[in-house]
């Protein structure tokens, strides 16, 4: 499960009622590529703690008073990283979603098409004839938003690279 539905950021104060800023980042920081970015707003920080809350991925710490002009440029910047993150988080699922709309056929189809095979070869591989190669093919291309063989090749590593 992600930790978050939509790209933002979270601001944290050092000290909260029943648990400390430090604490809930730790919390939060158990799969970095998934976490919001933390931004950390005190007036009860020093050296010690900023370099602490970065070091465990923090996006920025700062020290109150602050000004607004920095504190609004600061979460902007935050959340436009969280926007790349999501973004590309969001194609990551698109594209395993699609693959798992692919019939076995398809797969393999589409397998085999990633890997260079023509449609006679393909056909060959798995004796059937070329035009039910060619109507699997467009479907599997189709479903997964490719027009080429390296197109595909892409998608397929993408797939297993996050299927892992």
């Amino acid at each position: 499960e992600e930790n978050f539905k939509v790209p933002g950021c979270i601001v944290l104060d050092m000290r909260m009622p029943g648990m400390t800023g430090l604490e809930l980042q730790r919390q939060l920081i158990n799969d970095k590529e998934k976490a919001l970015p933390i931004i950390f707003l005190t007036g009860h920080g020093d050296v010690e703690s900023a370099v602490h809350t970065l070091k465990r991925g923090a996006f920025d710490f700062l020290q109150k008073p602050v000004n607004p002009l920095k504190f609004n440029k600061t979460i902007e910047e935050a959340c436009r990283l969280s926007l790349d993150n999501f973004g590309a988080s969001l194609e990551d699922r698109e594209v395993i979603k699609a693959f798992k709309s692919l019939t076995p056929r398809e797969k393999e189809i589409f397998e085999l098409a990633a890997g260079g095979k023509s449609n006679k070869e393909i056909a060959s591989d798995l004796d059937i004839a070329v035009a039910t190669v060619k109507m699997h093919r467009a479907n599997a291309f189709e479903k997964m938003s490719v027009h080429s063989s390296i197109e595909a090749l892409h998608k397929l590593n993408a797939v297993k690279d996050k299927d892992r």
